[in-house]
């Protein structure tokens, strides 16, 4: 195989966590719930900035947080939370969907097509273009100051959570 004439089942012992931890119930629960949650739950709970968007947010600010006030490997989750901010600006369509809503309907946002005619410039590509140079930025950092170093060997050194993995694996695939 190659790294070090590890064998297969060698290197899975050493990479993989095989142990259902406290995090891997959570993930359980999560898994029977969305199925449930999907044949149940009203749509309106589903749109834009409903009760499904807005909990997807309070979790990625929580993570952030985390992140932020992580007691080891302090670089790379700082890095974290910047990237994750890229989750964020895309989770509410980089503000769109919390700024121009559309008087009376639930769930109906104006495109920036509609925004840059109301506002009579192109805020649309302003914002894009921000948000662009952001995540080029992000990546530049990730390269210059050699965060991906840092990644590597957090990951090389950290056994993969197989049972949060599948579940979070077979939750992908659910749909309305």
């Amino acid at each position: 195989m190659g790294y070090d004439n590890m064998t297969l089942m060698n290197f899975i012992k050493q990479h993989i966590d095989f142990k259902f931890h406290l995090v891997s119930w959570i993930a359980l629960l999560v898994l029977l719930l969305i199925f449930p949650a999907l044949a149940f739950l009203p749509q309106k709970y589903g749109y834009e900035n409903g009760l499904i968007e807005n909990l997807q947010m309070a979790v990625l600010f929580g993570i952030g947080y985390m992140c932020l006030f992580a007691k080891y490997n302090k670089r790379i989750f700082k890095f974290a939370a910047l990237a994750l901010l890229i989750l964020i600006f895309r989770e509410v369509n980089l503000g769109r969907t919390l700024f121009f809503p559309v008087e009376g309907e639930i769930g109906k946002f104006y495109s920036w097509r509609a925004i840059n005619a109301q506002l009579g410039f192109p805020l649309g590509k302003c914002v894009h273009f921000t948000y662009g140079a952001y995540i080029a930025f992000v990546a530049i950092l990730f390269i210059v100051k050699g965060i991906f170093k840092e990644g590597f060997e957090l990951i090389k050194n950290t056994k993969l959570p197989f049972w949060n993995l599948i579940f979070m694996g077979i939750s992908s695939f659910a749909e309305p």
